[in-house]
Formats: C-alpha cells, structure tokens, sequence
C-alpha cells in the first residue's frame, strides 16, 4: 500500500446506530450482582477496576482487599440448588457418605450433630473443626501418599509472590489444604516446611455466626483466591468454603467473578456437607481447578499440551519454569503468557478469556497474516470451553445455564511465533527504539488492514531475533490483540467509552472518558500512539540500563498506573501542562543520551495539544483518521532521526549530534461549541488500610491536581511548522506484507 492511499474504511457507511448497553441482575446477601448486557458490547470494554495492582504491587494486604471488592463488586452472583446438588457424582455418592455418617466418631447420627461447640469463639472452632474434615478425608482415602493434607494455618503466615520491587505481603487462611503431584511443585507442602499458595488446592476460612459478614468475609477470601490464580498459574477456577460452628457456605472464584451457594446448616445436611468437603479437597485436580494440560513430570520439569498448526497434539516444555507474563487478577481476560521450546525455535502460548460474543483474537489474526511488524499466529485450539463447561458447574440445570450465559466467558490457547524477548528486556539503547519504531510500523499496518490495536504497553512490544536486528519491519512486532476491533464496528459505537489498555499507558483522553462518556474523544490511532510515547518514557525515566530499574517510580511518572482513573489522568494532564523541556529530560540516564532526550522532547510537543484539547466536544472518528497517515509519517520520522543519530553515534563517538527540527502537532480540526463541564469525580471509596501500613491507600487527587488547565495556553495556538527530520524516513520499507518468509516449519 503506498503512502498515499487512504485508508480502505473510512468511506464505508458508518450510520448505523450505537447499541444500548444494560445491566440488571441481583444477589441475595444485600450484594449486587452484574448480570446482563448487550451481547455485542459487554465485553468491548474491560472492567472499571481491577486487582492487577501497579508496578510493585500492594503496599499492604487492605489495599489488596480493596482492589478485589472493588474489581468482584458487581460481579458476585448466587446459586440456590448450588448446595444440594455440586460435586454429585464426581465424588462418594450419598449412599457411601450415609455409611460413613453412621460409623463415624465425630458424628451423631441421631441427633444429627457433629462434634463442634456453638461458641462465639472463633479459636474454639480450629480444632473441633480440622478434626471432623480430617476424618472424612482419611475415610475416603484422600491423604494416602499425601495427596492431599489438611493444615490449620491461622497463625502461619502464607508469603505472597512479590511483585516488581514491592514488599512481600503474607495472609493467613484459617485452614490450608495442600496438594502433591503433576500439578504441583515437585518439592512436598510438610508441616515442617514452609507453606506456599504455590500448594495450594483449596483454602477454608472459619468464622463464627456471631463475627461473619458476607461483604468482608468474601473479600478476605478473594485475597486467598487471587493468590492461588497468581501463584499456580494454571487455574481455571479456586473453591473456598467459609465455615462456622453451624454453617457452610461455597464460593466459586473464576474469571467472571465469584459464584457462592446458599449456606446449608451442615449439622442437619451433613451429606451435602461431607460431598462439599470431598469435592473442595478432591484428589483430581481438574475437579479443583487446574489446567490439567500444563504439568510437571516426575523430574520436575513443566509441559504443555495443546495443539500445532495442523491441529494435531503436541506436547512443549516450558522453556521458563513459570509464566513468561500473567494479569495479576481473578476476573476478567487472565491474560497468561507461556514461552515453549520446539527444537532449537522459541514460541508463545497465550491463555486468555473472553466473552463469547466478542470475537476472538484468531479472527484478527488470520487478517493479519504476513504483515510486518504484527504478531503471527502459528496455530491455535479449536474446540472452545466456556466457565460454564468447568466440571464444578456441570450439576447446573437448563434455565441456570441460560441465566449463566450472561456471565459467561471463553477460553481462547494461541501460539504465536515469538523472539524470546519483550521490550523490558532490552540490551541496547538502538533496539529500543528500532523495536518500538516497527512496532509503530505495525500498528499502522494493522489500521491499513482496518483493526485498531487499543491495548499498547511495555508488555504487548516484543523486541524481533537477532538476526533482524538490520531488517527494518522486523526489529519489533506488536502482540496481543484481546482488546483489538475492527474500525468499521468502532465508528458505529461512537459515545461508548473505550477504556482500554494498561493504566500506565493509557492516554490521557482514554483515562478522562471514564467520567464524561460522550464528550470524550472515540478511541483512535492517536491514543495508540500515545501509548507507544508513554512506554519509550516509561524505559527512559524508570531504568538507568539494561537489567537495572530505578528502585522507586520517579516523580515524573508517579501515578501513571495508579487503579484511580481520576489520579491517573491528573497525572497525565500534569505531564502534558507544560513543554517537556532540557530541565526534565535532563534526568534520563546517560545511557540512553542526548538523542533519546530530544525524541522524548519532539513527541510531547506532538501529543501535547491532543493531551491538552479534552474539554473540546469531540469530534467524529472518520475526521480523526483522515488525518492518520500523516500522524504515522510524523511520528515514524521521529524515531528514524532519533535511529540515525545513535546508530552513528555507536559506529563514530565523535560524531556531533544535529538538533531536530522543531516539532509538530497533530492537524486539528476547528473546534465546535464548548460542551457541558465533566462530570465532578465522586469520592473515593474509603480505606481500610492496615494497622502495621504507614500511609494511606490511596493519595487524593488534590495532590496532582495543582495544574491550570493549559488548553488556553498560547503556545499551544500558535500555528507550528511540518516537522522536517535531518535523516531519511524509513516508512516506505515498512508498508504491507513481509516479502521474505522466515522458512520455519512448525509442527
């Protein structure tokens, strides 16, 4: 496609009408429920909230709890036959159980009652308790081999995985019952070893009837739930019980949200408390949860199984011992990355879920097929499971199934090709830029091909093999489409929000349209590639070289990922208020030097007026992409200048470094009448933060918010000349389909 050429979709009829978006749904225990949406657009747009965390975590375990009330909120979703009818035949059936009842020393059988006090003493419960679920598990043979152990853990601290350079936070589930075998670390949970989520099949937390309640009991469980998805990877879903002196309740965790039974008085229903017991500590794993496909062998070495190109089976070891990359959270995509080897090539496996109505990442694929700079699909699963298909939900009658529709996910394993690195791993400066450059590139391919990308962050840039490291198109390839959409359909959801993307990278148009709906600008190219001048920031201002990172986020960059999206975006506006000028850049480390500093410096000048225009009505996505082409031109310019200067600088030392020419914005259009005022932020929901924290939960938004609106700035009125690089463009070499194929021959 040449430069010229308009984009292929923009004279397409775009007059068909938004479709409403509902939600209705309730649950019983005062807790509301999400339940229905238009199929078509439930899922075109992530949660407003989500336990992923920042960088480096939670400060503490409060704000953890917080950010899972704050992400299940209205997802929490009630089963009134849950009870009465889960785990039927997939553990003892009720006559076996009724003969264990009858022998057992822990039960009366006659005046159905087990051997636990009714006290309000939550401490008088641990051992009554652990003794009766030892006893069923001993009877049905589950701790043969120790397959399964029971631990009461109440004072025993389960150490968190750290994230980044936060601290190591600990919970204690009041009991742990641990697992061994393929799905497990090959080093045994004993009790004279420590303890670890990594082991865990399921936790039980005991209350009493006197201190239980339901809101903060089920967000202290979520934190258990969470950990268990984080550490063990491989979880499709975790089952949690809470338990007092007379009471069971279930909790199911997934990626939908959480499903929880009526609470059944497990005195008077002791069959449905013994098979609830038997099937949360069930000794088969996918009964409990787990991916069975992804295991460890005898000599502790983690495969695979999933399906090559021709859709046949095929087993890889994981070339990492975990998960190359994971979304740190119970609902929503669970994003999970894996790095396999075949033979001497690398390749990713990606798990992900997705509502059923939205389509899949492989139909974007398949359009994308031997486009440079853009992932490339190698083979993928074809047969789709749904949460609703996991065997812990298999009991569900018709109707439950329909009203489960609404909530609903699919699962979606792709491998894709895959060099080995993500951006974050860079080894020279030149790659960073080469590799985000083509990763631009391609990014433009694919709005040639009509589908915008709507998800750019460190993560989803991945640095080409090294033996493209002179190939231009091929130095650096975008990955991870979960949230891309075809542009046709976006033009006809004009006054949907868009928020999409990872919140340290999201643009600052993306981060006000959670609080003004239609007057923010439709999602565009142009946030895209803001995003791409946020991650060349993110590198710049946080590391100092490759491998070693700040230890705490600079004060250019703080708040960037911060879960409040009214912080975040004061962020991004602070940012963007004045020019980013020789004072700031000054502190980018000198490996990355002075060509680095003045491409931070050209493209703040660009996406500045854009950043600092929020307040105008919006205009319509057709005028916003006219102008695509030579938004791309600009900023691919940029980072060829930038290319060319430290390319030289690499091959000659003295070579002097020529000043770019003065930077340009992007063409704006004339400004219709002002729209009504945002809306004002409500407030923050209050923390809970713990005793042993120093700071609060959360910063207000009066911290960053000091800054006058700069939209009137003068400067920024000031008609600017076209940006003119010292150094040929590269773009042409980089348009359409790649011209030689890589000749490698997956299985």
């Amino acid at each position: 496609m040449s430069d010229e050429q308009p984009l292929p979709f923009l004279d397409s009829d775009c007059s068909e009408e938004p479709q409403p978006t509902t939600r209705t749904g309730q649950s019983q225990q005062s807790t509301a429920a999400s339940s229905s949406a238009s199929p078509s657009l439930l899922e075109d747009t992530p949660m407003k909230s989500s336990s992923n965390g920042g960088e480096n975590g939670y400060r503490n375990v409060s704000e953890e709890e917080d950010a899972v009330e704050a992400e299940l909120g209205d997802s929490i979703f009630e089963q009134e036959t849950m009870a009465e009818r889960i785990f039927a035949g997939k553990v003892a059936s009720d006559s076996d159980i009724d003969a264990f009842l009858e022998e057992c020393d822990q039960y009366d059988y006659q005046t159905k009652r087990w051997s636990v006090p009714n006290t309000k003493k939550e401490a008088d419960l641990y051992d009554p308790l652990m003794s009766v679920i030892e006893s069923i598990l001993d009877h049905f043979g589950y701790t043969n081999d120790d397959k399964r152990t029971i631990h009461n853990t109440h004072r025993k601290k389960i150490p968190h995985e750290v994230v980044g350079e936060g601290k190591r936070l600990s919970t204690s589930p009041d009991f742990l019952v641990t697992g061994t075998g393929k799905n497990f670390p090959r080093e045994e949970a004993k009790e004279d070893k420590p303890l670890a989520y990594a082991h865990c099949v399921s936790p039980i937390e005991i209350k009493t009837e006197a201190n239980r309640s339901f809101k903060s009991d089920l967000w202290q469980i979520g934190v258990y739930a969470r950990q268990c998805f984080v550490s063990q990877r491989n979880r499709f879903y975790v089952l949690c019980p809470i338990i007092t002196q007379s009471h069971l309740q279930l909790f199911i965790f997934h990626r939908s949200g959480v499903h929880h039974s009526l609470r059944i008085n497990f005195h008077e229903e002791a069959c449905a408390f013994v098979r609830i017991i038997l099937g949360v500590c069930s000794i088969d794993d996918e009964l409990v949860g787990f991916d069975t496909r992804i295991y460890y062998d005898s000599q502790g070495q983690r495969f695979m199984r999933t399906v090559n190109k021709k859709n046949k089976p095929v087993k890889y070891p994981l070339a990492e011992f975990e998960a190359l990359f994971m979304r740190r959270t119970i609902k929503g995509r669970g994003t999970c990355c894996w790095s396999v080897k075949k033979r001497d090539k690398s390749l990713l496996v990606k798990d992900s879920w997705r509502h059923p109505s939205r389509p899949s990442e492989i139909g974007y694929l398949k359009q994308l097929v031997n486009l440079e700079g853009v992932v490339q699909l190698v083979a993928y699963e074809q047969e789709e499971m749904k949460i609703s298909d996991f065997p812990v939900f298999e009991w569900m009658s018709e109707d439950d199934r329909k009203a489960f529709r609404k909530q609903d996910r699919a699962f979606t394993r792709i491998t894709i090709k895959w060099s080995g690195r993500g951006l974050s791993k860079f080894e020279t400066g030149l790659e960073i830029l080469t590799a985000l450059r083509d990763a631009i590139a391609g990014h433009r391919n694919m709005l040639n091909s009509g589908i915008l990308h709507r998800d750019v962050s460190i993560n989803n840039i991945v640095i080409g093999k090294r033996r493209h490291k002179s190939r231009v198109g091929k130095r650096g390839v975008l990955i991870d489409l979960d949230m891309a959409i075809f542009v046709k359909r976006l033009k006809s959801l004009i006054g949907q929000d868009f928020r999409t993307g990872t919140r340290a990278f999201q643009s600052a148009n993306v981060l006000y349209s959670y609080g003004t709906g239609t007057f923010s600008r439709p999602h565009s190219h142009l946030d895209d590639l803001e995003s791409f001048f946020h991650v060349l920031c993110w590198i710049c201002f946080k590391y100092v070289r490759p491998g070693q990172k700040l230890p705490n986020i600079p004060q250019i960059l703080s708040f960037w990922d911060h879960e409040d999206h009214r912080i975040a975006y004061m962020a991004k506006k602070t940012f963007f208020s004045d020019p980013l000028t020789d004072r700031k850049t000054g502190v980018v480390s000198d490996f990355f030097g002075a060509p680095f500093r003045k491409l931070l410096e050209n493209l703040h000048a660009f996406f500045r007026p854009y950043a600092c225009e929020l307040l105008a009505a919006p205009p319509p996505l057709t005028t916003i992409l006219s102008t695509s082409e030579e938004d791309y031109k600009t900023v691919l310019a940029m980072f060829d200048e930038a290319i060319a200067q430290v390319a030289g600088l690499s091959t000659s030392p003295g070579l002097p470094i020529p000043s770019p020419a003065a930077p340009v914005t992007p063409r704006r259009h004339a400004p219709p009448p002002p729209p009504p005022p945002p809306p004002q932020a409500g407030p923050s929901r209050v923390s809970h933060t713990s005793k042993n924290s120093s700071s609060s939960r959360k910063r207000g938004s009066a911290e960053v918010d000091h800054v006058v609106d700069p939209a009137d700035s003068p400067k920024l009125k000031r008609q600017r000349n076209s940006y003119k690089p010292k150094t040929p463009s590269s773009l042409s070499q980089s348009i359409g389909p790649s011209q030689e194929d890589d000749n490698e021959d997956d299985e």
